[in-house]
């Protein structure tokens, strides 16, 4: 083999060796049957477990609080704008437990009255207001989360068919509102629930947010699309088959069957 060509095979695979490793493995937790989660504005980890418990990691991936509800039952969605308070949202109950900054001292809010049916999802504004999706009259709604009284209310009719739409994720993020139907589209809503844009995909999965981007996965690769304007980034993710994962910046977290493990990203990010 010539120098030339012992060279040239040295910098190819120092270059795939190295565009492997884009990511570092920082943290292996175990925490089984997790189902729902969540990266709060401080960078904390909010996990609901199958059982029905709720806990908390700092950044780091160590262990904070707990909270553990006398009537167990699936919680359906985590949301979290503030590191005051948190709302957990039960689908089958149809009811909603606001948390304190400690995962305590829970008061629960029954949906149901006041001009709201059946909810499919929620999302709570930055006004600590809650959205919510009500399958009833087929509405965007604004309640005030301690009274339960309806602020807003929007029809979804002439943005949606209800037969076939199949709602993944709702999302409250930056006084914006962010609807993922099943069918690659996500539908964008204003602060008060007006219909701004659809944004439409060929391949998407595991939505999220961060500061101000979207991002998902598509395949093998983490896409981070900029909310205003910019352009995407492609993000080849670690080998590892994970059944979810979470972005937050620098860092990314993978989701298994025995728990969560925590990436740094060794790249620069913006």
């Amino acid at each position: 083999m010539s120098k030339e060509i012992g060279l040239w095979l040295c910098l190819f695979l120092v270059s795939n060796v190295l565009w492997g490793q884009e990511w570092k493995l920082q943290k292996e937790a175990s925490c089984p049957g997790i189902d729902q989660y969540i990266i709060d504005n401080q960078g904390n980890l909010l996990v609901a477990l199958n059982n029905g418990e709720l806990r908390k990691y700092n950044r780091q991936g160590e262990f904070l609080l707990r909270y553990s509800p006398v009537q167990q039952s699936k919680i359906h969605e985590i949301n979290s704008v503030t590191q005051f308070k948190t709302v957990l949202f039960y689908k089958d109950l149809q009811e909603y437990v606001l948390l304190n900054r400690y995962l305590g001292a829970p008061i629960t809010y029954i949906l149901g009255t006041n001009g709201v049916g059946y909810v499919e999802d929620i999302g709570l504004n930055l006004q600590q207001n809650v959205w919510l999706i009500d399958m009833s009259d087929f509405s965007l709604k604004l309640i005030d989360a301690t009274r339960g009284d309806v602020i807003e209310r929007k029809s979804l009719a002439k943005v949606l068919d209800q037969n076939e739409v199949e709602i993944t994720y709702f999302h409250s993020h930056q006084n914006r509102l962010y609807l993922v139907d099943r069918n690659k589209s996500i539908l964008i809503f204003d602060t008060i629930g007006n219909f701004l844009t659809q944004w439409d995909f060929d391949k998407i999965d595991n939505v999220g947010f961060f500061m101000d981007n979207l991002y998902y996965r598509s395949g093998s690769d983490l896409v981070i699309r900029p909310l205003y304007g910019g352009e995407e980034r492609v993000i080849p993710l670690p080998s590892v088959d994970y059944k979810k994962i979470a972005f937050s910046g620098e860092r990314l977290i993978g989701f298994s069957e025995e728990g969560f493990h925590i990436y740094h990203y060794l790249s620069e990010t913006k």
